[in-house]
């Protein structure tokens, strides 16, 4: 059960900093004016930014 909740939390975290991502793109701010204005840590604002950022696919799932 505990690693149920805590697989669940890390989706839920996912899912947060994935839509913070998608509405930082919307908005045409700097990413230190987003997360200002959102009280955001800009370090783990960049650190998702990465994670989400498109890149090749991995040629093992070609």
């Amino acid at each position: 059960m505990i690693e149920s909740d805590h697989k669940q939390s890390l989706q839920e975290k996912r899912d947060f900093w994935r839509q913070q991502v998608l509405d930082w793109q919307k908005s045409k701010l700097s990413p230190k004016e987003y997360c200002r204005q959102r009280n955001l840590s800009k370090t783990r604002f960049s650190y998702w930014r990465r994670r989400f950022k498109p890149g090749p696919v991995p040629v093992a799932l070609i």
